[in-house]
């Protein structure tokens, strides 16, 4: 009887057949004969990490970032101008009375913040455009 089972290595997750073995099938018959034989090694393959994946620079279609979800600019921390790198910190918008931080999406330049600390936006509505 073989039971499957999911295995989780370093964050991959991997599956595997057992075969479950019986009193019966680890008997050795009498007429087979008996050898000794050293043991084998095991080797365990484990997968390599992903090489890193570069930002692409923005295309036409990329060069605005978005409001994620709705709420009131509460601090903008950029300028047109700046040098940005992805995961940088763009601005904060107080949403539900808590304040979530928004990173830039990718590497690049930005040229207009159509907005202002104060103003309330909606999910969607242009907060950074990129050039």
């Amino acid at each position: 009887m073989n039971k499957k089972y999911k295995i989780k290595v370093s964050g991959k997750v991997y599956e595997v057949e057992v075969e479950e073995m019986t009193s019966a099938s680890t008997s050795i018959p009498a007429q087979a004969p008996v050898t000794a034989q050293a043991p084998q090694p095991v080797v365990v393959a484990t997968p390599s990490a992903p090489p890193p994946v570069a930002t692409p620079p923005p295309s036409s279609a990329q060069a605005e970032m978005t409001a994620p979800i709705p709420g009131n600019i509460f601090k903008i921390h950029a300028s047109p101008g700046d040098l940005v790198k992805s995961g940088d910190l763009l601005l904060v918008i107080e949403a539900m009375k808590m304040e979530n931080e928004i990173t830039a999406e990718f590497d690049g330049t930005i040229a207009d913040i159509p907005i202002k600390e104060g103003d309330n936006v909606s999910a969607g509505d242009v907060i950074v455009r990129f050039s």
